[in-house]
């Protein structure tokens, strides 16, 4: 399988990326120009540069590929409007892109990190982030307008496993 990691270049893109190839993929990573390469040092990937708020620049990277995993987004710094247009708008040209240039399968990941250190203790119950998130309006209206464009573009993933009742040390 040939796949897109945008976001490649931070922790969870090039985690995924050195997981796929352990699993044999061909991997194209999809990163800025003034990214750290340190995390993608070693692995076999191929380099694509570009930049979600450059819509321009996404679909010669999705050439020829079957599967893309977006994994980019604009985390931390005091500028709300850079995080908005990267992280919201650029997720919004990813998936008119991916539609556009044919590609297959599209998996939208996020990290907790993504949501911020909260004001408060909170509870960890296991949907407790997830409607932290759903609260904040940038990542409402991403989810509202990626439904809306790819509602019936392609077919839907199987149902996740269900969660492990117990866990007895690391995994691996």
């Amino acid at each position: 399988m040939r796949a897109l990691v945008t976001g490649a270049s931070g922790f969870v893109g090039a985690a995924l990326c050195r997981a796929l190839i352990d699993r044999g993929w061909d991997v194209r990573a999809f990163h800025r120009a003034s990214s750290s390469l340190k995390m993608l040092e070693g692995l076999p990937v191929e380099h694509v540069l570009g930049d979600l708020t450059q819509p321009q620049t996404l679909a010669p990277a999705k050439d020829g590929i079957e599967v893309e995993f977006h994994c980019a987004a604009q985390l931390g710094g005091s500028d709300q409007g850079r995080m908005y247009t990267v992280t919201v708008e650029g997720t919004r040209h990813v998936l008119a892109a991916a539609l556009k240039a044919g590609v297959r399968r599209l998996v939208h990941t996020s990290s907790v990190a993504a949501l911020g250190l909260p004001d408060h203790p909170i509870d960890h119950a296991p949907r407790s982030g997830c409607a932290r998130g759903r609260r904040r309006p940038g990542g409402l209206l991403a989810a509202r307008r990626a439904r809306a464009l790819w509602a019936g573009a392609w077919p839907p993933l199987p149902p996740p496993p269900p969660p492990q009742a117990a866990h007895d040390g690391p995994r691996g």
